[in-house]
């Protein structure tokens, strides 16, 4: 009897926490539903449930994450509802594991569930209803930056709507400046940060090296920042520290320019990545599985080590597999696939021109 209730005890608790985990998600498709939202994709772990043409299926992808991306009407849609659906689902998922108790008052198994249910779901509300900015921006803390700045809440519909055109298949510079440059020169939170994380996207795409490096600067406090976000931006700091080491190994003019705007940013504190420990520590901690910029910033540091000792044709042969590589990647914005791949082809090309002679040294 005891090794049963064990048993049973281990299940509701398993059973619970993907039992919330999926209704989190499905009550953040539902609340954009109800206003209006377009669906784009929910995925859990690795697993996503995607629409294409109008039709519905599940699709494996190399990354793992927890989320419900929807495109909003328009920019000034309300993201409420979108934004709480998930916390709101396991409440009332809460409420009927209450009721679950004491409806199965005679039979130990029921509440057992009941009670398991319950507390998972009471851990849900806790960990995304009580506004928090560590690992990530949860769930409340979204809220109440989107309720609180307008600005923020431009931002956050334009992230979605830009989603929705990677999902597509457009690139960053197809995307255009007027849908990715943060309109203010301050981004003191995790939306308004990652505004100018895809500002630079935009200018990266471009080429253009002055515009990209001071839409990084615009965040000014990353002790404000979400870790997620953080990541983000110093793996940015390690990519531009890396062409700066190639372009020097190469010794090819954009290290002047590099080294000029870098004199302009110092607030971007890309110096702290010269040293290669100190990328290598960065790569590590910020490591993602399936992420596709982490893995153009890898590709980068592994030719880069390669040119440091001289070795050209392995660098070219890096970058290569690594295009490779992440062509055959299974991911969600082939948009994004397509602007890391572009990455990693313009450097290829630098480096095969400088070692045929094609480009003056």
């Amino acid at each position: 009897m005891a090794a049963g209730l064990i048993l049973h005890a281990l299940a509701g608790i398993i059973f619970s926490f993907f039992l919330h985990l999926i209704f989190h998600e499905f009550g953040h498709m539902l609340g954009g539903l109800l206003t209006g939202w377009k669906f784009l994709y929910l995925q859990i772990f690795n697993i996503a449930l995607v629409r294409e043409k109008g039709w519905f299926f599940f699709k494996k992808i190399d990354s793992i994450n927890f989320q419900c991306i929807m495109r909003p009407k328009s920019l000034y849609s309300n993201p409420y509802l979108y934004n709480l659906g998930g916390c709101l689902a396991n409440l009332l998922l809460c409420l009927i594991a209450v009721i679950g108790i004491f409806a199965g008052a005679g039979n130990i198994v029921i509440p057992l569930y009941g009670w398991s249910a319950f507390v998972m779901g009471a851990g849900f509300l806790i960990m995304n209803g009580l506004p928090r900015v560590k690992s990530i921006c949860n769930d409340m803390a979204c809220h109440l930056l989107i309720k609180k700045e307008p600005l923020t809440r431009l931002c956050h519909n334009l992230q979605l709507m830009s989603a929705g055109l990677l999902y597509k298949g457009v690139t960053y510079k197809r995307l255009g400046e007027e849908m990715l440059s943060l309109p203010s020169d301050q981004a003191d939170n995790d939306i308004l940060a990652y505004q100018a994380i895809l500002e630079y996207y935009y200018f990266l795409d471009r080429n253009d090296y002055r515009a990209m490096l001071r839409a990084l600067e615009k965040i000014k406090d990353k002790r404000k920042l979400s870790d997620s976000i953080k990541g983000y931006y110093n793996i940015e700091l390690v990519y531009i520290s890396l062409i700066k080491h190639i372009y020097q190994c190469l010794q090819l003019p954009l290290l002047s320019k590099l080294n000029n705007f870098i004199g302009l940013s110092k607030a971007l504190e890309i110096d702290s990545f010269d040293n290669i420990d100190a990328i290598k520590d960065c790569l590590i901690r910020y490591r993602k599985k399936g992420d596709l910029h982490f893995e153009r910033v890898k590709a980068i540091f592994d030719a880069y080590m390669e040119l440091a000792a001289g070795r050209k044709e392995r660098a070219e042969q890096r970058l290569i597999k690594a295009i490779d590589y992440i062509s055959n990647m299974a991911c969600i914005y082939p948009g994004e696939k397509e602007f890391c791949i572009r990455q990693l082809r313009r450097l290829l090309i630098s480096i095969i021109s400088h070692r045929k002679g094609w480009v003056s040294t």
